[in-house]
């Protein structure tokens, strides 16, 4: 029988397989630490249930790991995804995030290992993401998007 934890973002008991307590440890940093609002996050859902693609056509099946909103005037729009691994974050973990980020076209987008954190940004003069070493708080990324 498989060990598992009580998550208090989702209310309910998980799988404690190490990419669980990896997205688990950083919702956790961000919601205690970075001052991420509870109520702006989403996990482990599907494309197909975020709040703005709720009426997309033509979706993948396919489960995003972390979602994080802002308020703009009128609506929430999306600030930053998360790619989740249990190991280390690779080209592929990019690959996979930027295949995400192609629907939901947030700001920046993470990606998050047992021992690595990166959070990117697509910088047009450049033409290509560049990266920090560690999520950024709320914030700064919010400061960042003015």
């Amino acid at each position: 029988m498989s060990e598992t934890f009580f998550d208090s973002f989702r209310s309910k008991e998980i799988k404690s397989d190490p990419e669980e307590i990896v997205r688990h440890s950083i919702v956790e940093k961000m919601i205690h630490s970075l001052g991420y609002p509870k109520n702006y996050l989403v996990v482990e859902r599907d494309l197909a249930s975020l709040p703005h693609l709720q009426n997309a056509k033509n979706l993948p099946k396919r489960r995003v790991d972390i979602a994080c909103y802002a308020k703009g005037d009128f609506s929430l729009h999306p600030l930053l995804v998360i790619e989740c691994k249990a190991e280390k974050i690779n080209q592929k973990t990019l690959d996979q995030v930027l295949g995400y980020n192609y629907y939901i076209q947030a700001t920046f987008i993470g990606l998050v290992g047992k021992t690595q954190e990166a959070v990117g940004y697509f910088d047009a003069k450049e033409d290509k993401y560049l990266f920090m070493d560690s999520i950024p708080t709320y914030q700064e990324l919010l400061d960042a998007t003015k």
